[in-house]
C-alpha cells in the first residue's frame, strides 16, 4: 500500500514519473547526475517527489574516480537521467495494473457529465498509451528484423 505524507506528494506521484521508479524498487538501476556524475546501485526507497535513496552504491565522478557506498540519497533535484533496466513486463502494463487498484476513497456514483478538461484529459492520456504502446511495437518488430538480418 503507497503512504503519502501530504497531498501534494501525492499528487506528484500520480502526475509525474516517480511512479515509475516505485515498479523499479528492489532493482539495480544508474542515475545520471546534473552534475556529470554516475550513481549505479540497488533502488531502495522512492517517495512521491522522486527523491531516491539507493543501497550497495558505487559512485562515479566526472574523472571516473569510483567509490562505494552502502547507502546513498538522491534529491530529485540533483537527478537528469534514470536508466531503466529490462524489465519482464513492459512498463506499460505494469502502470495500468498499479492504477487500476481499487481507489482511497469510495466514488459516488453521479450521472453528472464529465467537464470538457476532463475529457480532453482523458483523450490525450488514452492517445500517449497509443504511441507508448505502436513504438513498442514498432522496437520489437525493428529488433526482430535485426536478428533475422544477422
Amino acid at each position: 500500500m503507497l503512504q503519502f505524507e501530504s497531498r501534494r506528494e501525492k499528487s506528484a506521484y500520480f502526475h509525474t514519473l516517480s511512479s515509475v521508479l516505485f515498479l523499479l524498487r528492489g532493482k539495480s538501476i544508474v542515475v545520471d547526475l546534473k552534475n556529470e556524475t554516475i550513481v549505479c546501485g540497488i533502488l531502495d526507497e522512492v517517495d512521491g517527489y522522486m527523491n531516491v535513496s539507493l543501497r550497495k552504491v558505487v559512485f562515479v565522478d566526472e574523472k571516473g574516480v569510483q567509490r562505494m557506498f552502502d547507502q546513498f540519497y538522491v534529491p530529485k533535484r540533483k537527478i537528469r537521467f534514470v536508466h531503466l533496466p529490462k524489465l519482464e513486463a513492459p512498463i506499460v502494463s505494469l502502470l495500468e495494473a498499479q492504477f487500476a487498484g481499487p481507489s482511497t476513497r469510495p466514488r459516488t456514483t453521479k450521472d453528472t457529465p464529465k467537464s470538457f478538461k476532463q475529457l480532453r484529459s482523458h483523450r490525450y492520456q488514452q492517445e500517449i498509451l497509443r504511441e507508448i504502446r505502436t513504438t513498442a511495437e514498432e522496437n520489437k518488430k525493428c529488433n526482430n528484423s535485426n536478428k533475422t538480418d544477422v
